[in-house]
This record gives C-alpha cells, sequence and structure tokens, in this order.
C-alpha cells in the first residue's frame, strides 16, 4: 500500500486499496465533489457529480464507473445512503442531518425520482417551506392527489386524497401545497404540539416579512389567523377540524423560537397560567431587555434557554460562550432587580419531559390556571 503520509498535501493517494476494492475508481473523490454540492448548495465538482440537494443518480454512478454491485457494497458499507430508489447520498452528510434536514432531503429525492409530477403535502411540504418539527413522525414523503381513491402508501409515500385541491407553488423545483394548506394538513392530522410549533414560527416569519420591501418565494404571502381559518373552512375536513382550529387559535407570532412555543404548549397542557410573552423591561442604558415569558402575579420572568445561545458563532465579532455566559448573568441580576422578581430559565430537556416542567414550574411558584 502506497505511504499515503509522503503524498503531496491535499492530493488522494491514487492506487490505494480502498480504490481496488471499487473497480479502481476512487469513491471518496466523487463523494468530495458530492460532499462540495451539498455544501454549497449547487452541483459539486467540476463534472456536476451531484444535483443541487447533494444526491447522486445512480445513473450518474454509472458513468463514472460505477455499477449497481458496488453501489450495493457501499450502501452495505455505509459509505453511501440510500435515500429513494436509484438516488443516493454521502453517508457522512447524512448523518449529520437532524430529521427535519432528512426529511427535506427525501422529498426532493422523491420529486426528482417523479420528474416533478408529485404535489407535496402536509410535513412533507413543511419541510420544503423550512418549518420547524417537534414531536412529529417523519416516516413517510407526503403527497396531494385530490384525484386518488383513498388514502394510500407506497414505496415510503404516503398519498392524500381530498375533496378539495389544493393551491400549490414551487420550492427548489418541487410541487407543494400552500403555506396555509400546509399548516392546515398538518394541524389535522398530528398532535397540538406539532402544530403550534410550526404555526408560531409560520406566523411570526409572515409577520416579520409583512414589514419589509415585497418578497418573492414561498413567503410571499400574507399569512394570519384570519387566512388560516378562511383556509380550514374551505378545506372542511371530515377529522381533525376542531383539533385544528384550538391550534390555530392557540397560535402566537410573539413566540420567539420552537422552544418557547414547545414551553408555552407544556404549560397550558399541564394547567398552569399562560404567560405574556416577549415583555420589555428598562434597562440602566436606556435601552430595554426582552423577556420569553413574563407572569405579573407573582412576578416571575421565564426565559426558555436554547443551547444555540451559548455557542460560538463565526466571524470577527464571535464571542467566547463564557462570556456569554457572564453577560446573561448580569442581565439576569439587572432584571431581578429593576422588574422586582424571580427568574426561571430551562433547557430544552426540562420542557420536552412533561413531568420534570409540571415539578419545575411549580416548585418555583408559577401560578396554576382556573378551569
Amino acid at each position: 500500500m502506497p505511504d499515503v503520509s509522503a503524498q503531496e498535501p491535499g492530493k488522494r493517494a491514487r492506487g490505494s486499496s480502498f480504490c481496488a476494492d471499487h473497480g479502481g475508481v476512487d469513491i471518496r473523490e466523487i463523494l468530495g465533489d458530492a460532499g462540495d454540492a451539498g455544501d454549497a448548495g449547487g452541483p459539486g465538482g467540476a463534472d456536476g457529480v451531484a444535483d443541487a440537494a447533494g444526491l447522486i443518480s445512480a445513473r450518474r454512478f454509472r458513468e463514472l464507473g460505477v455499477g449497481a454491485d458496488q453501489l450495493a457494497r457501499l450502501v452495505r458499507e455505509g459509505t453511501l445512503q440510500r435515500v429513494h430508489r436509484g438516488l443516493y447520498l454521502p453517508r457522512e452528510r447524512w448523518k449529520g442531518l437532524r430529521a427535519g434536514a432528512r426529511h427535506r432531503i427525501r422529498v426532493l429525492a422523491a420529486s426528482e425520482a417523479a420528474r416533478g409530477r408529485l404535489t407535496f403535502s402536509h410535513h412533507s411540504a413543511a419541510a420544503l417551506f423550512g418549518l420547524p418539527f417537534v414531536d412529529a413522525r417523519l416516516d413517510a414523503v407526503h403527497t396531494h392527489d385530490p384525484g386518488a381513491t383513498g388514502g394510500t402508501a407506497r414505496s415510503g409515500i404516503t398519498v392524500h386524497r381530498s375533496r378539495v385541491a389544493a393551491a400549490t407553488e414551487s420550492i427548489d423545483g418541487a410541487r407543494v401545497t400552500s403555506l396555509a394548506r400546509t399548516l392546515v394538513d398538518v394541524a389535522t392530522t398530528s398532535s397540538f404540539l406539532t402544530s403550534v410549533v410550526m404555526l408560531d414560527h409560520a406566523l411570526r416569519e409572515s409577520l416579520a416579512r409583512s414589514c419589509g420591501p415585497p418578497r418573492s418565494g414561498p413567503w410571499r404571502w400574507s399569512l394570519t389567523k384570519s387566512s388560516l381559518r378562511e383556509e380550514l373552512d374551505v378545506v372542511n375536513p371530515r377529522r381533525g377540524g376542531r383539533l385544528a382550529r384550538r391550534a390555530i387559535e392557540f397560535a402566537d407570532p410573539r413566540s420567539g423560537s420552537p422552544g418557547e412555543s414547545l414551553s408555552r404548549v407544556r404549560m397550558h397542557e399541564l394547567g398552569f397560567v399562560i404567560p405574556e410573552l416577549q415583555v420589555r423591561f428598562p434597562n440602566a442604558r436606556g435601552t430595554y431587555f426582552d423577556v420569553d415569558f413574563w407572569w405579573e402575579e407573582p412576578r416571575i420572568i421565564g426565559e426558555f434557554d436554547g443551547r444555540g445561545k451559548y455557542e460560538r458563532p463565526n466571524g470577527p465579532d464571535a464571542r467566547a460562550p463564557g462570556d456569554i455566559v457572564w453577560d446573561e448573568k448580569l442581565r439576569e441580576d439587572e432584571l431581578r432587580a429593576t422588574a422586582h422578581a424571580s427568574f426561571a430559565r430551562w433547557p430544552w430537556s426540562v420542557a420536552f419531559a412533561a413531568p420534570v416542567f409540571h415539578r419545575f414550574l411549580a416548585e418555583r411558584g408559577v401560578p396554576r390556571a382556573h378551569r
């Protein structure tokens, strides 16, 4: 075996056993180009090995000298991930994706395999809209077909029949149901938690973008509770209508993150008073501190602590996590003094586990709702 350490920096060793074991084809170079596609969002390598999603087709592999038997072996070895029939992704890239991002790749693969003939709906459309997933099942790709004889499943694709055809648009080359229809479909078929997290996010994004210049793309339409109610009335689902309406009424664009939405849903389910959201308190510098949750009585500030707040960002202005933690302590101390309030912080793990969150809120004196 050649001495790889003696190779010129940045060069791959040709003729290695890896190449020999795979028919003399340098799989690492092919997958390296595919990784470039996934990172940059465009064609990978000079030869365009992968598509914009980073997927490599079996046909492209054949053109590069990798046959069906070799592909099957690469999948068994864990080098490739089969995303859809005839479409693959480097396994290392697949392992680095969260569930929502994986589902998005599966949807794009299904669209490519069907040559754009499918209309994606429910969670699959939500993935392309970039909506967040909490407590959601993502084991099948969902499509909308008013002409189907009934809800059916085939090759990992669930087909939904509807009496009412959906408005559609295109995202990354895939046809999806409109944003309002997508949210209504999710809300009629999913848990209250899954629905509220998506609804909060969509309403917040729509409100934020409505203040800016005209926009194109999937968020170009204004989304409000009224438009969601109207869409639900038009669809008039046989099942799930009451659940969807309850989620729409509970949704709040002031919820600043999926973690805050999760926390609010848990408070509601556990019977605690729902606090005011995104309340401002003046500080000594003449500006404001925004807090996630505020209970006027008995004067409690609540904050959801997402991990991202303490991770070191990239860029010249990045701050060390220790500095961020110290600044948060100073902010909390000032808020305690100026608001004459106690302070409660909780991470994702506490909010997600209902019994743990119940004990956490009760121990800090959060009031119970009168029902």
